[in-house]
């Protein structure tokens, strides 16, 4: 399961890389019957298990590229605090810049055309209640 924050979350797409590299096999997601991710784990999750357009079989992105992904737009993503125990508390994200980059990334990718199950679970903070995806 994908949850971590800021920095941290890149441990599991490495892990995936690490293991995607070893097993010189581009299909990682297809080692899992059901991925999970919250926070910026689901956009991690939603970019690994999206399927490629012209090979169903293989994901849209690989561990590596999602990693890369992260790098470069971590500061984009991430509202820095200058003290670390605050940024871990109080961390959020910049809504705007995800909706915009994971609508370019992932286009209009319906859940039923992922390559296994993906669970997305939230809170909905207007109507107090969690939301599963």
């Amino acid at each position: 399961m994908l949850q971590k924050k800021t920095w941290d979350g890149l441990e599991e797409a490495v892990f995936q890389e690490n293991v995607e590299l070893q097993a010189k096999d581009p299909t990682v997601p297809l080692y899992f019957d059901v991925i999970a991710g919250t926070s910026t784990g689901g956009i991690m999750t939603a970019m690994l298990t999206a399927t490629n357009s012209s090979d169903t079989n293989f994901p849209l992105y690989t561990p590596r590229e999602i990693v890369h992904f992260y790098k470069k737009n971590d500061p984009h993503i991430f509202n820095l605090f200058r003290y670390t125990y605050l940024r871990n508390i109080f961390i959020y994200y910049n809504e705007t810049f995800l909706y915009n980059i994971t609508c370019g990334l992932l286009k209009e990718t319906p859940l039923r055309q992922t390559l296994v199950k993906v669970v997305v679970p939230t809170f909905d903070l207007k109507q107090l209640k969690p939301v599963i995806f």
